[in-house]
């Protein structure tokens, strides 16, 4: 039995749908039919296993962009002193837009926070900080 509670073919057909493989995938690296992969769906604690998988996936993932981002940033900062004027614009385009998009998502999350405090499904925000 492995950690997160569920046998080893499930636990590996778990993982890979976690990191999106499809059924046929998933259950070839398991050594079981497509069929059980379907049935092992409809399991509450398959499903966590997945989503807990998925998780771990997006997150690994979302680092590795958050890490990215700083290099990419100073590349378009190197480019807006280029001496191609096209360049320099397409670089300073690109910064105000992913701007614009960064303070958009803000927004959009501290709005969603103040609606889920009103249906009594949040918490209220901290200092100015959304919960």
């Amino acid at each position: 039995m492995s950690e997160d509670g569920i046998r080893k073919p499930r636990h590996d057909a778990a993982r890979a749908l976690g990191r999106g493989a499809t059924i046929r995938e998933a259950a070839r690296l398991a050594g079981v039919d497509p069929r059980t992969v379907r049935r092992w769906q409809g399991e509450e604690t398959f499903r966590q296993a997945v989503d807990g998988f998925q998780a771990g996936h997006i997150g690994r993932a979302t680092g590795k962009l958050a890490k990215a981002a700083g290099k990419a940033v100073a590349t378009l900062e190197k480019l807006l002193g280029n001496e191609s004027g096209a360049t320099a614009l397409g670089a300073a385009r690109a910064i105000l837009e992913h701007c614009k998009s960064y303070r958009e998502g803000g927004t959009l999350e501290k709005r969603l926070a103040e609606i889920e405090v009103r249906l009594g499904i949040g918490t209220p925000a901290v200092k100015g900080v959304a919960a």
